[in-house]
């Protein structure tokens, strides 16, 4: 287990390439503390969702290391599965099983034991009542619920997140924002998410990393975000500067 303030998560020289021509992310580096949530903020094609599959251990990086918990996961000589990387992974699209109920999609990997745990977190994704119902059934934030509640089940130490409001509408996307990070809290677990939408991260992210075509600009804590002076970022953070300010006084004030 992760000591108090000590990095859950470490990646050094982190590389990746798709092609020979061009790098889906270069030289890569990034600490987050544990029980932090982090916002990877870039446009698309920039490398965000590349870094989580890395992580998670569906893509192999060229160079570069990961450390999750202290324990190198890979590098150039090690490569660690990702069912053994204590991370949980929750895809854009969901990837729910359409023949299955909430609950039973909930459960599909828990074991015995861990069922009535898992069961739990129905109530805590706020599912009560949708137990019995098939994806179809669901709208696209309780499809979202599923899909966090089911990673939950298996108990990470990490959650990653790719893009999780990009398919809701403004009221759900504000609504599941704040749960997330209230059940990463409850739940003492490490939260990385990917979004274009700087107002996802301000709103409930601890930190903030920037990624521009494969590269890390900067990273900072949310509340010093409007401090920053960095030349390459200085443009697009005086774009949404007006707009973050804003949410920093509303959200210092709730």
């Amino acid at each position: 287990m992760t000591k108090n303030n000590a990095p859950i998560l470490e990646v050094s020289g982190l590389t990746k390439s798709f092609d020979q021509t061009e790098r889906a992310l270069h030289g890569v580096d990034y600490q987050l503390k544990a029980g932090k949530v982090c916002a990877v903020v870039g446009e698309s094609g920039c490398g965000k969702t590349t870094l989580l599959r890395l992580i998670a251990g569906l893509e192999v990086p060229e160079q570069g290391s990961i450390q999750i918990d202290g324990e190198v996961v890979s590098s150039t000589s090690i490569s660690k599965p990702a069912h053994k990387r204590k991370v949980g992974m929750v895809f854009q699209d969901y990837a729910l099983f359409p023949h299955l109920t909430v609950e039973e999609n909930i459960r599909f990997g828990v074991s015995k034991s861990e069922i009535e745990s898992a069961d739990k977190l129905i109530k805590l994704i706020k599912l009560s009542g949708k137990e019995k119902k098939y994806p179809h059934e669901l709208s696209s934030g309780q499809k979202q619920r599923v899909a966090i509640a089911r990673t939950l089940a298996v108990k990470p130490d990490l959650l990653l997140l790719d893009e999780p409001f990009s398919n809701l509408d403004l009221i759900t996307k504000s609504t599941l924002r704040k749960e997330i990070r209230k059940i990463a809290k409850l739940l003492s677990i490490s939260v990385m998410f990917v979004t274009h939408d700087i107002y996802d991260a301000i709103d409930i992210a601890d930190e903030v990393v920037f990624l521009q075509n494969g590269e890390l600009l900067l990273s900072c804590d949310t509340s010093d975000l409007l401090n920053q002076d960095e030349e390459k970022v200085r443009m697009y953070l005086e774009q949404i500067q007006t707009q973050a300010r804003h949410l920093l006084s509303l959200k210092g004030n709730g």
